[in-house]
């Protein structure tokens, strides 16, 4: 069964934080344990510049990377391919792209737009103890209530906490089939 799996910071007033704007090691830890089960990565075209300027694209290893832009990416050596749409044919192609294993997605836009198709299963989001005051609201434009339940509490230095969320079940069963159903469709 795949899931889709996301990885997000974000400000006490709910906007997104770049995720290179947390200390490395929380970073690291956090983003090494979603890719052992993860079979592709995707994400936005800004998350996975800033991805390659601080050497982190390595980590995806030879997993494929689906970026959502339209413009040309780097890739260093990493399986990158761009893709542009709806965000349900993105989450189809990187499920089939997966094999078998999770999608993770990264990106604090990307990760709303995952959450309004109502295609996530579980999210890590770290909560930074600041107030931004503006920028872009991690989840931002939804129509309908999304349920998550708490999964894991992680308190960290520097006033940081992380929350390991899980889909509702009745929600994750209805995504991963619309998922089935959109990725068998011609």
């Amino acid at each position: 069964m795949i899931r889709v799996n996301a990885l997000a910071a974000m400000s006490l007033d709910g906007f997104a934080i770049s995720l290179q704007q947390l200390p490395e090691d929380h970073l690291g830890t956090q983003l090494d344990d979603l890719l052992r089960t993860a079979g592709c990565v995707l994400t936005d075209g800004v998350t996975w510049r800033d991805a390659v300027e601080h050497g982190m694209d390595a980590m995806v290893g030879s997993r494929p990377v689906i970026v959502a832009s339209s413009r040309p990416v780097e890739h260093r050596g990493a399986r990158v391919i761009t893709a542009s749409g709806h965000i349900a044919g993105m989450v189809a192609h990187a499920s089939e792209a997966a094999a078998g294993r999770d999608v993770l997605v990264l990106g604090g836009d990307l990760v709303g737009r995952v959450v309004r198709a109502g295609d996530l299963d579980e999210i890590a989001v770290t909560l930074v103890p600041t107030v931004l005051g503006h920028g872009t609201p991690l989840f931002g434009g939804i129509a309908s209530p999304a349920t998550f339940a708490l999964t894991r509490l992680e308190r960290l230095d520097e006033g940081l906490a992380t929350l390991r969320l899980a889909r509702a079940a009745s929600a994750a069963s209805t995504a991963r089939s619309r998922r089935s159903q959109f990725a068998a469709a011609p």
